[in-house]
């Protein structure tokens, strides 16, 4: 693993350490709705590559992990996780 996609970057990457931290706190929050291997190094390395390719910032990904946690069910797909945050912004800018 490159060190620079181990910690957030200047340029707004979302890394595979904040990735695989999303993990870990999903597995102690839904402990038995998550099977551990669906969610190992190559699970991370997919997300580090669609969060990034989608164009997520950092400020949605920390809104995005906040809001995961109080959900019923862990996020299945990068794009469900993306579009989450999204769709709640276009919403507030809409009742403006």
């Amino acid at each position: 693993m490159n060190s620079h996609q181990d910690k957030p970057q200047a340029d707004g990457l979302i890394s595979k350490q904040q990735i695989a931290s999303l993990f870990k706190g999903w597995k102690r929050l839904f402990v038995k709705k998550m099977n551990d291997d669906d969610w190992q190094a190559d699970t991370v390395t997919v997300w580090y590559i669609a969060l990034n390719d989608l164009g997520m910032t950092q400020s949605e990904f920390e809104i995005s992990k906040r809001k995961s946690l109080g959900m019923q069910w862990a996020c299945t797909a990068p794009a469900t996780f993306t579009e989450r945050q999204r769709t709640q912004e276009n919403s507030l800018e809409l009742d403006k």
